[in-house]
Order: structure tokens, then sequence, then C-alpha cells
């Protein structure tokens, strides 16, 4: 399993944090998804061989949020 940390800009709330985790945890592989609208991060644990960085950066991107790194 991988662990990613992705910048992104756009959450204000809990409510972002929870649309970006509930899209996240949609994704065949992904094992776990934490989001923190006061750090701009997200945190998510997945299978690398399922699921790969470019696939979580655009679910994140879908669910309305820009991702900074």
């Amino acid at each position: 399993m991988i662990t990613l940390k992705v910048d992104v800009e756009g959450m204000s709330c809990s409510h972002c944090e929870m649309r970006i985790k509930k899209q996240l945890m949609k994704a065949d592989g992904v094992h776990e998804a934490k989001a923190d609208h006061r750090e701009n991060k997200v945190i998510v644990t997945f299978d690398d061989y399922k699921i790969g960085d470019d696939d979580i950066k655009r679910i994140i991107r879908e669910a309305g949020y820009a991702v900074k790194s």
C-alpha cells in the first residue's frame, strides 16, 4: 500500500472534507482517505496496482477542488 499526500485548494469546511473523502472511497483500491480543510491536505492510502496518483488527483479535481501538487 502507498500513502499519498496531496495539497488541495478550495476546501473551506468539514462538508468539503466529506465530499472529497466520499468520492475517493468509491474508487477501487482506496483503503483510507482523510481531508483537512485547515491544512489544505488530503492523505490517501491505496493499492498502487489498482489505482495511481494521477487517478486520485483526478477524483479530487472532479469533486470540484484544485490540486496543487
